[in-house]
């Protein structure tokens, strides 16, 4: 069984413009486990991930594309094709890669604002605006934990 969560679709939609067949395909192959033989009940697999009313489409887009074939043994059964699985890695590669350089770069910013925030402290004046500068530092570096966070 697949379980989707919120933060899978962002990142296959938002970071890699993914389109929802190769979303549905991904999906396939963790739930073929990346192999070729084992049989997926597709419209389960739909019916969990938010997409058996444009069940039809699908199936007929992925099999066009070459990336599902029907198993004859079992209805509503498919078994992802090594062009499906190749397709599907690539698509998951993009997104760990995509996910490791959205993480990079909050690191280096979070890095970035902590010498911003030495270089405020060293500098303290007791004035009012110079804390504010570095509450609004702190601040600007705890959303930066936050998305690293959410990278990990």
């Amino acid at each position: 069984m697949v379980k989707l969560e919120s933060s899978d679709f962002y990142r296959y939609f938002g970071e890699l413009k993914m389109d929802a067949y190769r979303f549905v395909l991904t999906k396939l192959y963790e739930a073929a486990g990346g192999r070729d033989t084992k049989p997926v009940d597709f419209r389960e697999l739909l019916k969990q991930i938010g997409y058996y009313s444009s069940y039809a489409d699908i199936f007929e887009r992925l099999s066009r594309e070459g990336w599902i074939a029907e198993d004859e043994k079992r209805p509503h059964h498919v078994r992802i094709t090594h062009w499906g699985i190749s397709e599907a890695k690539k698509m998951l590669s993009g997104a760990a890669e995509s996910n490791l350089a959205t993480l990079k770069k909050n690191v280096n910013q979070a890095v970035a604002t902590a010498k911003e925030i030495v270089v405020l402290l060293e500098s303290f004046d007791n004035s009012k605006d110079a804390l504010i500068e570095i509450e609004r530092k702190l601040t600007e570096i705890n959303n930066l934990i936050a998305k690293i966070k959410s990278n990990i």
